[in-house]
């Protein structure tokens, strides 16, 4: 009887492991699917909504500057009636840059000079757009004291241009003759200044001595080679000579 009841009771504590164990897999097999679901569809949504606010920032900023600049426009359509006294200091302007360039055909340049006041005419109507030129004509005042020079300048640049070039090669020649003066007396006297130039650093350096005294024995070798060329000279005063007996024995 006791085998029986012990038998029994192991068959029922084997079945209830085996219940608990199915539903243990059951619950963990849910739970991660719900995670994963969650976790997508919560990145997705933050993405599209911070693209769409920082494009509406940026087109608020470029609509309101163009609406300060066409308040500015609108005060200065009143001065129109100065246009007409400056369209005389228009000219010198071109008279400037053509100076620069070509200043030997200043008379030449008069004849085109009326062809382009026709030009003037034609741009009225777009300086209304380009105020910035209002400014600069303030400093063409200045440019009416140099009509009178014209005729000054003709023989002034000439004196002006030949003082600053000579500045210039001042400079310049300076360097240039004190490396032509070393130049020239050694080739009259390489033995006389060689030797005394020599002699000052000896007095500051004292370890140099013994290759100086190399350089004065090969000296003495050179005068040797003058002599030899004194010899050739002599030959050729003795054939003269010999010349001159045979033209005696030919006449007799």
């Amino acid at each position: 009887m006791r085998l029986l009841v012990l038998s029994e009771k192991l068959k029922y504590d084997w079945e209830k492991k085996k219940k608990k164990k199915k539903k243990k897999k059951k619950k963990k097999k849910k739970k991660k699917k719900k995670k994963k679901k969650k976790k997508k569809k919560k990145k997705k949504k933050k993405k599209k909504k911070k693209k769409k606010k920082k494009k509406k920032k940026k087109k608020k900023k470029k609509k309101k500057k163009k609406k300060k600049k066409k308040k500015k426009k609108k005060k200065k359509k009143k001065k129109k009636k100065k246009k007409k006294k400056k369209k005389k200091k228009k000219k010198k302007k071109k008279k400037k840059k053509k100076k620069k360039k070509k200043k030997k055909k200043k008379k030449k340049k008069k004849k085109k000079k009326k062809k382009k006041k026709k030009k003037k005419k034609k741009k009225k109507k777009k300086k209304k757009k380009k105020k910035k030129k209002k400014k600069k004509k303030k400093k063409k005042k200045k440019k009416k004291k140099k009509k009178k020079k014209k005729k000054k300048k003709k023989k002034k640049k000439k004196k002006k241009k030949k003082k600053k070039k000579k500045k210039k090669k001042k400079k310049k020649k300076k360097k240039k003759k004190k490396k032509k003066k070393k130049k020239k007396k050694k080739k009259k006297k390489k033995k006389k200044k060689k030797k005394k130039k020599k002699k000052k650093k000896k007095k500051k350096k004292k370890k140099k001595k013994k290759k100086k005294k190399k350089k004065k024995k090969k000296k003495k070798k050179k005068k040797k080679k003058k002599k030899k060329k004194k010899k050739k000279k002599k030959k050729k005063k003795k054939k003269k000579k010999n010349n001159k007996n045979k033209k005696k024995e030919r006449s007799a």
